[in-house]
């Protein structure tokens, strides 16, 4: 830019340094032509100023070109110091905008920072179980999962994720784990499942457990929630029904059992049948039905009730057991209102009679099964006058079949007995008849006795009271002996206390079981032996197990 201003400034120079040159050669010009004449000096004179003229001109040509062209040039200068403040304002704008953005992005980073300081609380604290695996083992977790899984952090992170979970359900997880890693990023699969693991402590626990691939490629995330108490609170719950639905079958064999009710009912439901033809279905006449209804199920729990009285009544009194027997208990625990035990306690011809007998099913079908039973035994020993045990029982076979019509029907019921004939004979008879014995004869149930501490338990034979078996028709009752003029414990039972499912490993209770119990309390008072057994049971019939069936035992001590 000063090299062009420079240049014009030369220009003007060289321009004006010509004119002066030619004024001078001009002014020489003109004292030479003062020597000629007056008519030469007007042609010089007129030449003169003619030249004059056109240096003049040039002059102002010249000078006119070089200010246009200074005047140009000044105003580039101008247009370009003006577009360099403008370039320098937006500059500045600039820096304000990036100022701006920067204070923006810091604003941005506080707020992000503590919406990550949230989430690592919510992460933190939350009271599911949340932890992020790479679908071979865990990668993170929040301190719910260690309390969930039982497991610490750092045996968290180095127990494989597949050895958590409970072997039942390993290949169901390790299925969907492969289905999530191979598709990745490509498609969001979550899954979802109530599955069983195993805890820090090797308990197996219930877990609710939710995984998703939609975290990031490589890995996945997944909560957990402890659900194992809602799941017992289930299987309690099912366990209410099948109760439940057993009570109401119950209910439908009573009603198939009395028959005077049953006929009442058909009646009844007869009535309302016409009824309901009659008249139109009003609300009122449905309420007088319902109530209806609940009479007869008042009616039916009332002839239940009745029927246990008429039980109780048909069992032996305490003071005609008195009379029998000096030293005894009886663990009497029915499953139902009424049961299909039930024990039986008579003297004849100086011998004590003991019987201890299981119908078959309990509840009303059992009860109706031991008035039967009672019955006939009643008939056989008071009556017949039939005391040695293993002819009671072929007596009782053939009465069972006899009664219920076995053979020709589809009658299939029965009962499993122990009986067993204790000698009570005069002192002064005992030099003729021997020494004092106990003869036992079993179908199905056994006896336990215990002489001088050594234990002894002998089988029922398997041999059927009721139902119509060929096979068994020629097979006869054995008669066990055994002398009893040492002290000597005896115990009569039902299957009902060794098959109770409680809190052992094995489910049941077992005979095994109960025999080392027996032998553990024999030498107790009676009274205590029952404590004993009542809390035994009490203690094993723990939640969420129940009594299955009835249960007795009698014990003895001669």
């Amino acid at each position: 830019m000063t090299f062009k201003i420079n240049k014009s400034i030369r220009k003007l120079t060289i321009v004006y340094l010509g004119s002066i040159g030619l004024i001078a050669v001009l002014v020489i010009f003109d004292q030479v032509a003062r020597n000629y004449t007056f008519y030469t000096q007007s042609v010089a004179i007129t030449i003169h100023l003619l030249i004059l003229f056109l240096l003049a001109f040039q002059v102002f040509i010249i000078f006119n070109k070089a200010t246009k062209k200074l005047e140009g040039f000044l105003n580039k200068i101008t247009q370009t110091n003006e577009e360099l403040k403008k370039s320098l304002t937006g500059q500045q704008d600039l820096e304000k905008e990036l100022r701006r953005k920067a204070e923006e992005l810091s604003s941005m980073n506080e707020v992000l920072q503590v919406g990550e300081e949230r989430f690592r609380k919510l992460i933190e604290y939350n009271t599911a179980g949340i932890f992020i695996h790479d679908g071979q083992s865990i990668v993170y977790a929040n301190p719910e999962c260690t309390k969930i899984l039982g497991y610490d952090m750092f045996k968290l992170f180095t127990t494989p994720l597949i050895n958590i979970v409970h072997p039942d359900f390993r290949p169901q997880v390790e299925k969907k784990l492969a289905q999530m890693r191979k598709m990745k990023m490509k498609k969001t699969i979550t899954f979802r499942a109530d599955i069983q693991v195993i805890d820090g402590y090797g308990n197996s626990r219930w877990i609710d457990l939710t995984t998703s691939n939609a975290y990031e490629k490589s890995s996945f995330i997944a909560t957990i929630n402890d659900i194992t108490e809602r799941k017992l609170a289930n299987d309690q719950l099912q366990e209410a029904n099948k109760l439940i639905e057993r009570r109401n079958e119950q209910l439908n064999l009573v009603l198939t059992q009395f028959k005077k009710q049953q006929e009442e009912l058909i009646k009844q439901s007869e009535d309302l049948r016409l009824a309901n033809e009659a008249i139109s279905k009003s609300q009122e006449e449905l309420e007088r039905k319902n109530k209806i209804i609940e009479r007869k199920n008042e009616d039916i729990l009332a002839s239940i009730n009745y029927a246990k009285r008429i039980q109780q009544a048909i069992l032996p009194t305490t003071e005609e057991i008195d009379r029998v027997l000096s030293d005894y208990f009886i663990m009497y625990k029915p499953l139902d209102i009424v049961s299909g035990d039930f024990y039986w306690v008579t003297r004849k011809h100086y011998k004590a009679i003991v019987a201890v007998v299981d119908c078959t099913g309990h509840g009303i079908p059992g009860a109706f099964m031991s008035l039967i039973g009672n019955d006939l035994l009643n008939e056989i020993v008071n009556t017949r006058n039939i005391t040695s045990p293993e002819l009671i029982l072929e007596e009782l076979r053939k009465d069972v079949q006899r009664v219920l019509r076995q053979g020709t029907t589809l009658v299939q019921d029965g009962m499993d007995i122990a009986i067993c004939t204790i000698d009570q004979f005069p002192e002064e008879y005992k030099e003729i008849l021997g020494k004092p014995k106990l003869e036992f004869a079993g179908a199905g149930n056994p006896i336990v006795l215990i002489q001088n501490n050594e234990i002894k338990y002998i089988r029922g034979d398997n041999i059927p009271i009721g139902g119509y078996h060929p096979r068994h028709t020629e097979k006869r009752f054995v008669k066990h002996t055994l002398f009893i003029d040492e002290p000597t414990t005896f115990y009569l039972f039902t299957d009902g206390y060794q098959d109770q499912f409680g809190v052992g490993e094995n489910g049941k209770f077992g005979t095994r079981k109960l025999r080392e119990l027996l032998l553990s309390i024999h030498q107790k008072p009676m009274e205590v032996q029952k404590a004993i057994l009542e809390k035994t049971m009490q203690d094993w019939l723990e939640e969420p197990h129940r009594q299955i069936d009835d249960i007795l035992v009698v014990g003895v001590k001669v």
